[in-house]
């Protein structure tokens, strides 16, 4: 914004209640998803296979993620 010889405070000043205003509009109504129940009295597996869309996501982004 200096291009437009706005101030970074007053661009601060300007941004910071448009996002508190955008984030209570589309959060406002926010309800958490209920506590999971957990039927089985199994000990969870001390390693979690990934699912296949993990696996293609990986696959997708490993070149951009190993630069």
């Amino acid at each position: 914004m200096a291009h437009l010889g706005l101030s970074p405070q007053l661009h601060l000043a300007l941004v910071v209640p448009m996002v508190t205003i955008a984030t209570a509009l589309f959060l406002g109504g926010f309800e958490p998803a209920p506590a999971r129940f957990a039927s089985s009295g199994d000990k969870a597996p001390m390693f979690a296979r990934p699912t296949l869309p993990i696996l293609v996501l990986v696959a997708v982004t490993l070149s951009a993620m190993l630069l």
